[in-house]
């Protein structure tokens, strides 16, 4: 099964590198022969996997050419390119939506998490509405065809949003070029269809249809990755302090050494990502499986890590949008930081464009928490789809980030190491 993976990871990584090669030359017109005197800002997930950030900067650094490189959270370049401070990001994109709480430049650990739904399941949704009343693109097929998923996105868009005052059907219109490069013109009538799909995020029973795994991942603690090229990490200082009897000699390695090992948690997608579950029915209908700290005016409803667990919000259902929120802001340490990240929620990725989502979701949260409580959901006035982007590109030209820089002859010496160090996020 090892071997396997590693097949897997090995063939990820060649598709990348293609993808990445063809962006460049084809698109940004940078030869790949010249990418030593270019540099990298690497985003990555909140949630990561430690062994495949060392991959990414190996193709980076070595097999694309790099000059240098760092590595920043997505969530964490979001608040620089929104120019604030603190607040919990939700960062809804195609695919998955993230949720993290960020104060400082720094991501809270335990307040990720992932959910495996995005503005692609909307579209689906959408679709199987307006087949529903006649749709008249019959032939459309989001999963088998990037034209159909393109025009989706786009009706999604334009026909969607999420406010209740707009009701009864309009008459719509939309273009569409064939392969054979004619243009047809379809008309259809859209009703409550155009609310019915986005309010999916927060009754995810409509995602059923999706087939989407009922999973959410949240970050694993840095003391449960092993790698055996890290020889820092608290596996490595554990075995060699039963070797060299450093239990009594070193206060740090004795700690160490007395915690329990935990094995980490094996999933179908990331085996090194915690999947949460929650099977024990509450008084209000939500499984609790924990006993941490409660968030502000909030049930105490909270995840849970197990092995080989799947998060499950009521009866099977995937955890809705508001409730993430809500289970991230409580996960933070003290009351006076959930009510700061209650007070910023920050809206960000390709699929929060929807008219009427912030509001939606500010109410929704608002109608959860203890009267007094300030919660302010925005977007910034940018594409919400660049936010981390430029983000990343401020933090490449700050004086602060010199420290940060990876360069390549670097990585070639001290390899996996570097990432303990220059990492600014806890490794």
């Amino acid at each position: 099964m090892y071997t396997s993976r590693k097949v897997a990871l090995c063939s990820t990584l060649q598709h990348i590198e293609r993808i990445w090669s063809y962006a460049l030359e084809a698109r940004l017109k940078i030869n790949l022969r010249d990418l030593r005197t270019h540099s990298a800002v690497l985003v990555v997930n909140d949630v990561y996997v430690r062994r495949h950030l060392r991959e990414f900067m190996t193709l980076l650094l070595q097999r694309l050419g790099f000059q240098r490189c760092f590595l920043v959270q997505d969530s964490v370049a979001s608040t620089y390119g929104a120019g604030i401070g603190f607040g919990c990001v939700v960062d809804i994109g195609a695919q998955k939506t993230s949720i993290a709480c960020i104060e400082d430049g720094i991501s809270q650990l335990n307040s990720r998490v992932r959910l495996q739904y995005g503005g692609g399941d909307i579209n689906q949704v959408l679709l199987m509405l307006l087949r529903k009343c006649g749709f008249p693109y019959r032939e459309c097929s989001v999963q088998d065809s990037y034209v159909d998923a393109r025009l989706m996105d786009k009706l999604k868009e334009r026909f969607c949003h999420l406010n209740a005052k707009v009701c009864g059907a309009q008459e719509k219109q939309f273009h569409l070029r064939k392969q054979n490069g004619q243009w047809l013109r379809y008309t259809l009538q859209v009703g409550d269809e155009a609310i019915m799909a986005p309010l999916a995020f927060f009754h995810t029973e409509l995602l059923n249809i999706t087939g989407k795994a009922r999973k959410a991942f949240t970050q694993q603690p840095p003391q449960e990755q092993y790698d055996c090229e890290d020889c820092f990490d608290a596996e490595y200082l554990r075995e060699t302090g039963r070797k060299n009897g450093a239990r009594a000699a070193d206060p740090i390695v004795a700690q160490l050494l007395a915690q329990p090992r935990l094995l980490p948690p094996i999933t179908a997608d990331d085996e090194e990502l915690n999947v949460v579950d929650q099977d024990e029915p509450s008084s209000n209908g939500v499984a609790v499986h924990n006993t941490s700290s409660p968030c502000v005016g909030h049930p105490q409803k909270h995840f849970a890590d197990t092995a080989n667990g799947v998060y499950q919000y009521g009866q099977g259902q995937v955890m809705p949008l508001d409730q993430a929120v809500l289970e991230a802001i409580g996960r933070c340490a003290t009351n006076e930081t959930k009510r700061k990240m209650y007070g910023s929620i920050l809206l960000v990725g390709s699929s929060v464009k929807i008219p009427g989502l912030a509001a939606w979701l500010q109410s929704c949260i608002s109608q959860q928490v203890q009267p007094g409580i300030e919660v302010n959901v925005f977007t910034k006035g940018m594409d919400a789809g660049m936010v981390a982007w430029k983000g990343a590109a401020i933090m490449s030209v700050l004086e602060s980030a010199r420290e940060l820089w990876i360069t390549q002859v670097d990585w070639s010496r001290h390899g996996l190491r570097l990432l303990r160090e220059r990492s600014p996020f806890l490794w």
